[in-house]
């Protein structure tokens, strides 16, 4: 009896130091390294020689107000682009009770400065805003976000980078956070849009098929 005390309180120190060293080595990031630039909600760590150029700013542009906003999504034709665009118009309805439009059909609308807008995959508008590519290679799930005017602009390269974009976007307006299928966790209320500056591409790419 005394012996399987013995043991079993020897187990409960041994997971006690195992744990303790693995907090101490998530702390000191063995093995990883800090993004180039850790603004806004990025100051984690990531895996070395991996692209993330992240510039998320406070400014005082209104998103949602009273459970109402004056942003409207605009999708291109690429199915992946409408998938992603109503992925996040329905978390921003959950997480704050707006309900955003949808404009499907980009070739009807011209963009402005003073337009808000939250665009994916509509070159016209993209080229209408003065903007271009980044040279970094994005892969296939990477994705550049850029605030132009009052417009936030989600573009890629592949068709894979689009929800992974929409999901940067939720985390730094939102505080998206989803630990499961039905556990997702909003840490802002989203009344403020932030301006971007983001090329990043995820650590562990996707590949096509």
């Amino acid at each position: 009896m005394k012996a399987r005390k013995l043991i079993l309180r020897l187990s409960s120190i041994l997971m006690v130091l195992i744990v303790t060293m693995g907090a101490i080595g998530c702390k000191n990031g063995a093995g990883v390294s800090n993004p180039t630039n850790p603004t806004g909600d990025y100051q984690d760590h990531f895996v070395e020689n991996t692209l993330h150029k992240v510039t998320v700013t406070d400014s005082n542009k209104v998103f949602v107000n009273n459970g109402t906003s004056e942003y409207k999504v605009v999708a291109g034709s690429e199915a992946w682009a409408l998938t992603a665009a109503k992925f996040l118009i329905k978390q921003v309805s959950y997480a704050t009770g707006a309900k955003l439009q949808l404009i499907e059909d980009a070739s009807t609308i011209t963009w402005s400065a003073q337009d808000k807008y939250i665009v994916m995959g509509c070159k016209n508008l993209f080229d209408q805003a003065g903007l271009t590519m980044p040279s970094e290679d994005l892969g296939y799930s990477g994705y550049y976000i850029k605030t132009q005017g009052n417009s936030v602009f989600i573009q890629t390269k592949h068709q894979y980078g689009y929800h992974k974009g929409v999901l940067c976007f939720l985390k730094n307006v939102l505080g998206y956070e989803a630990y499961s299928t039905d556990m997702i966790v909003y840490h802002k209320d989203g009344s403020m849009m932030p301006d971007f500056n983001v090329v990043e591409k995820p650590d562990f790419d996707l590949y096509a098929s």
